[in-house]
């Protein structure tokens, strides 16, 4: 591990350390807000809350299965990141990638055509974070690529809950 740049390290810390925490709830709850559009401020706060839900959710099932697989991280002396637990499916890149996988939903649902750019940065920053774990050496990258498959399945639960609830409610 020493081969890697130093300013590549600092610049993938910053990118890991977004992967979790504050950021992908802000993006949870942002989700929330494009779902809502326009409707009343109760019906917004249920919408926010169900996308804040839903991730926590999904990242409780992920920990479940961190916690049943038991799977071990690579040799401790090449992490350049702090890290805990056990390794499959990497926490940082399922939690982004939920994350990211609401904003695209929300996205799409609004419009479509007209977010390109959010969308491709969005999911972007969630295979940043992916890779950066690999990278600072605390996943192999089996962990990551479960993790985004984890994430992938989780969003698609998620739409089709919602494209449910929004049937439903229309009858």
């Amino acid at each position: 591990m020493d081969h890697r740049p130093g300013a590549v390290v600092a610049a993938l810390q910053v990118v890991t350390a977004t992967g979790t925490g504050f950021a992908p709830y802000l993006l949870a709850a942002t989700a929330g807000l494009i779902l809502a559009g326009r409707r009343p401020r109760t019906r917004t706060a249920q919408v926010v809350l169900a996308c804040v839900g839903w991730l926590a959710l999904g990242q409780a099932v992920r920990f479940g299965l961190m916690t049943l697989i038991a799977r071990p991280r690579p040799p401790e002396a090449d992490w350049l990141t702090h890290a805990s637990r056990h390794a499959y499916p990497s926490g940082h890149a399922t939690t982004s990638a939920m994350a990211a996988g609401l904003i695209v939903a929300a996205l799409i649902s609004r419009r479509p055509r007209g977010h390109r750019a959010w969308i491709a940065l969005t999911l972007a920053w969630a295979a940043a974070v992916g890779a950066s774990r690999v990278w600072l050496g605390v996943h192999w990258t089996t962990d990551v690529i479960a993790g985004w498959l984890l994430a992938l399945t989780w969003t698609a639960l998620a739409v089709a809950a919602a494209a449910r609830i929004h049937t439903e409610g229309a009858a």
